[in-house]
């Protein structure tokens, strides 16, 4: 699926090469509103009937630049490296088509390639780690984004994930659930580096990306200091920040 925004803020939700739907930009950057309602719940036995919780479910809003911009909406559950297939054949048939490489098919497939990618890679570093720490690895949903604006490049934007991960040992004491917990901090640093590593092999060798595993490794390199912030120690932080220009320094916030 791609969301364009055209020079005069209209936009349009395409589905394939389809528009399933369109509305003008009335605000700059534009609101959109994303929500999943997952069908989690139990079985009424006494009325015989599903009985839905909101377990799981997640509404979220994301801004999208709402003059000039393409974006890729990214969505997975347990991804299969044979729809990254399927989709870089359908590319290949625009291009045969003799499709330009700046037509609405092309960019918005080379998008969805991009995303699709950065979404097996972290899949399969997740499944790499889930087999060595004992975890069994499982998305209930996964969405994100690939927008591209005018002037200012493109980004990734992973917003609304659900996971199941549960110890292949069983949640029979603390220290499985600890496991489960290590497990998912871990595989965010490698998610965080696939996005900038995504960005990189897909382009030319003189562009870099960002990411926050990027930046901490730059700012190590160059000598520079990290400091992980919150609302506890920020007094104490921002006094020592203000000075240093050279080297580098990096501000990690946790809420």
């Amino acid at each position: 699926m791609t969301l364009t925004f055209d020079n005069s803020g209209l936009a349009k939700l395409w589905q394939e090469d389809s528009i399933t739907n369109q509305a003008q930009a009335l605000y700059e950057p534009s609101p959109v509103a994303f929500a999943v309602n997952l069908k989690h719940g139990s079985w009424d036995t006494n009325n015989n009937a599903f009985v839905d919780s909101s377990s799981g479910d997640k509404t979220t809003t994301r801004h999208f630049e709402s003059y000039g911009s393409t974006n890729n909406i990214m969505y997975s559950f347990e991804p299969d490296w044979g729809w990254l297939q399927a989709r870089q054949d359908k590319l290949d048939v625009y291009r045969q088509q003799g499709l330009a490489d700046d037509s609405l098919p092309v960019v918005s497939e080379t998008m969805n390639i991009m995303g699709l990618t950065l979404v097996l890679e972290s899949w399969a570093f997740n499944r790499i780690m889930a087999a060595q720490m004992g975890v069994l690895p499982q998305y209930f949903y996964n969405f994100g984004r690939l927008d591209q604006e005018h002037g200012n490049g493109y980004y990734f934007d992973q917003f609304m994930a659900y996971a199941g991960n549960a110890p292949s040992g069983g949640f029979d004491s603390n220290y499985f659930g600890a496991l489960v917990t290590r497990y998912a901090d871990i595989t965010t640093y490698l998610d965080s580096a696939a996005e900038h590593g995504v960005i990189e092999q897909l382009q030319s060798s003189n562009l870099v990306g960002a990411s926050t595993v990027k930046m901490l490794e730059v700012t190590s390199t160059n000598g520079g200091y990290v400091f992980l912030a919150n609302g506890y120690n920020w007094s104490w932080i921002r006094p020592n920040v203000a000075p240093f220009t050279v080297p580098p320094i990096l501000i990690i916030s946790t809420l």
